[in-house]
């Protein structure tokens, strides 16, 4: 008498199985989401279709999503149809436009002053000339960014009392030694607009 064969595993028929089809997304649509029928296109519910996902959607949702999109085509006297010029991830997009080279900030995009944006109205940490490190005439690169980082921190912490770069100016100077301030000062008088920068 004949043995017959075992029953295979689930493992042996998994390892048996032809491999999925692979179904290409040239146009990156997301995943299937049967709340979105409506405004699928008909590429993107054949897509879906191909792909298996209404497999998955209950049949009276199915259909009642399907006659919401009849009624929507209809309204919008659209077919479904993806037209020629719809956009797709392999064209190019349209060119974002080039970074504003104004750094004046204002409430409307047009040439007004910035008088009239609104200020910040918190009071500031009040920072004293003493509380900066101090630049030296002959300090080190290292010396100078914390220096600078110093001042960042002073205007940062009471911006009321910085409103524009002649105060900060003004403050700055405060902070610099004796040799440094008079070559400073000497600066100042020959290039007084350096005073405001």
């Amino acid at each position: 008498m004949a043995h017959p064969e075992p029953f295979a595993s689930p493992i042996d028929v998994a390892a048996k199985a032809p491999p999925l089809l692979y179904i290409p997304n040239p146009r990156n649509y997301p995943p299937f989401d049967s709340r979105y029928i409506p405004a699928y296109s008909n590429n993107q519910l054949r897509y879906y279709q191909a792909l298996g996902a209404l497999l998955g959607v209950d049949d009276d949702e199915l259909t009642r999503q399907i006659n919401k999109r009849q009624t929507t085509l209809k309204a919008t006297n659209w077919d479904g149809d993806t037209r020629e010029n719809t956009p797709d991830d392999s064209a190019p997009g349209p060119t974002p436009p080039p970074p504003s080279t104004s750094r004046t900030l204002s409430l409307d995009d047009d040439s007004e002053p910035d008088s009239e944006c609104p200020q910040t109205h918190r009071k500031g940490v009040r920072v004293n000339p003493s509380d900066i490190t101090p630049l030296k005439y002959n300090s080190t690169m290292a010396e100078f960014k914390s220096w600078l980082q110093d001042l960042k921190s002073a205007f940062d912490l009471d911006p009321l009392r910085f409103p524009d770069n002649r105060q900060k100016v003004i403050f700055a100077s405060l902070t610099l030694d004796s040799e440094l301030k008079i070559s400073y000062n000497s600066i100042i008088k020959l290039y007084p607009p350096i005073g405001s920068y």
